[in-house]
């Protein structure tokens, strides 16, 4: 469990005369003082700690005999780390864009979005998801730059840098058509698209759902770009 956690056991057993109920921990009685409270066999530990980690057992008993039901407790207890960092996102203009705040901490952190040294304020188009994303809804040029997600708890905290560029979605303006040739002559298939002018393009070529091996095909099959 996370520390900060309320933790609540049920111990039932069945017994004539009807049993009585102990808890040790570590092999020792439990006595129930401050955030420990022990009722009807059950134990509800509040805000759970580290010193309240090990070995747990529930004693069952009446003049019959006695029966034990063990269970380990394990309290986490971490500052806030984020990997990996920094986080880099391509948005497509006028699309929605998540940036995503996934720190691994112990217990749960508060999370704080920033861009620059102002705190983002949610609005109609960007959102904080209950899973602590930030959503930006139909992104735009103006959406371009550092975002910062800042994760606090009780043993420390830590920051995610997240830096978005939106650009130009590529459309394809050249694609190829059904082409019918005699034996042994050549064709030509186009395939051309428009792409913002910062990112490079990649062209792959399949052949009835397969990729095409241009340097094992041995020359009947190649590609140029115009």
């Amino acid at each position: 469990m996370d520390s900060g956690e309320k933790l609540h056991w049920e111990c039932k057993a069945t017994g004539r005369p009807r049993p009585t109920y102990l808890w040790l921990r570590d092999g020792l009685p439990l006595t129930p003082k401050g955030h420990v409270v022990i009722m009807n066999g059950d134990l509800t530990i509040h805000n759970v700690q580290r010193t309240d980690s090990g070995m747990y057992q529930c004693v069952a008993e009446n003049k019959y005999g006695a029966i034990y039901s063990s269970a380990e407790l394990t309290i986490l207890a971490s500052a806030p780390v984020f990997v990996p960092n920094p986080v880099r996102v391509i948005a497509t203009l006028g699309k929605d864009v998540s940036l995503e705040c996934k720190p691994r901490a112990s217990p749960k952190p508060r999370i704080t979005w920033k861009r620059g040294d102002r705190r983002i304020q949610p609005n109609k188009r960007i959102m904080l998801l209950r899973n602590n994303t930030l959503r930006i809804v139909n992104s735009s040029r103006a959406d371009e730059g550092n975002y910062a997600c800042l994760a606090e708890n009780q043993f420390g905290s830590a920051e995610m840098t997240a830096m978005l560029w939106v650009k130009e979605a590529m459309r394809v303006e050249l694609s190829p058509v059904r082409v019918e040739v005699t034996v042994g002559e050549s064709v030509v298939l186009s395939c051309k698209a428009t792409h913002d002018t910062s990112l490079d393009v990649a062209f792959q070529w399949f052949f009835n759902q397969r990729p095409i091996n241009f340097q094992q095909d041995g020359g009947h099959l190649n590609t140029s770009k115009p």
